[in-house]
């Protein structure tokens, strides 16, 4: 994997969707002293042709928003962060073979031998023909397995040990109404419930 820029930062990023984990990774590349916004995706047409930053409060970035993966394509960027909603493997495979690696919250590419073997081939062939990769990471949406258990652990005085098993439940976003109960281990070896109330 080559960089494509010359001085300054390191890599130019293309941001994929700006949704919940969208607009979060589009202020880590913005602040980050390594990485250099080159271009968002919207899916949202009244968000085209407007500033990323000043989309989710961030300032003037100088990128324009953009619903034309066209323009995307043009852009030459070293990354895509690739977080929408819904997969779109027209989309994926049109990417790598631009040349960008591509990093992506989508869990199709956790295991990509789960993928139909059609679908696997031609992302393979895509990544092969632009040199290029796809990494899939993190957790989508993230708030079960990273947010709450810090912060459920925060309130005990001994924590022995901590597991999370995320759940397809958690596709479409948490609501404080969908976190309801948990429950605690009391020193007796008991199980008490901890009650979340959301307002």
């Amino acid at each position: 994997m080559s960089i494509r820029s010359g001085a300054g930062p390191h890599y130019r990023v293309v941001q994929w969707a700006s949704g919940n984990i969208g607009s979060r990774a589009l202020r880590a590349v913005v602040e980050h002293p390594d990485l250099m916004p080159a271009g968002l995706y919207v899916h949202t047409p009244d968000k085209a042709g407007r500033d990323a930053g000043e989309l989710y409060g961030l300032g003037p970035t100088g990128v324009i928003a953009t619903h034309d993966i066209d323009e995307i394509v043009a852009l030459g960027a070293d990354r895509v962060l690739y977080m929408p909603r819904a997969c779109d493997m027209d989309e994926v495979c049109r990417l790598p073979a631009s040349g960008a690696n591509i990093a992506t919250t989508r869990g199709e590419f956790h295991r990509a031998a789960g993928l139909d073997t059609a679908v696997r081939e031609r992302v393979e062939a895509a990544c092969e023909s632009g040199k290029s990769s796809i990494h899939s990471t993190g957790s989508s949406p993230g708030f079960i397995t990273e947010a709450l258990p810090l912060a459920l652990s925060s309130i005990q005085r001994r924590l022995d040990g901590l597991r999370t098993c995320p759940g397809s439940g958690a596709v479409l976003g948490v609501r404080g109404a969908d976190v309801r109960r948990v429950t605690r281990r009391t020193q007796g070896g008991h199980t008490d419930p901890l009650v979340l109330r959301s307002q």
